[in-house]
């Protein structure tokens, strides 16, 4: 990947293991994942961390991130799409 995300933190690890992550780490990591044609697994996989778990991140992040990371016409194309299939004429 050529620009890579800035190296992720983990900022406190509990005793089960399961560690916690500093934010800033995380949203670049989210904004490179979402950005057009990347890829979710490569960089979490570059990152040490589970796809399973990037994705999750990418649910809990604010919408605008997810909406100024895709063009307007993606969405657009996918509710003409789910429209036509319900038999809604647009």
């Amino acid at each position: 990947m050529a620009d890579t995300p800035p190296e992720l933190r983990a900022v406190r690890q509990s005793r089960d293991g399961r560690r916690r992550y500093d934010e800033t780490g995380k949203r670049a990591l989210v904004e490179a994942a979402l950005r057009p044609g990347a890829s979710v697994a490569r960089p979490a996989q570059e990152q040490g961390i589970s796809a399973n778990l990037l994705r999750k991140w990418i649910g809990k992040c604010p919408m605008e991130v997810s909406i100024q990371s895709r063009p307007v016409a993606d969405y657009v194309d996918a509710r003409e799409d789910r429209l036509l299939a319900n038999g809604i004429d647009v």
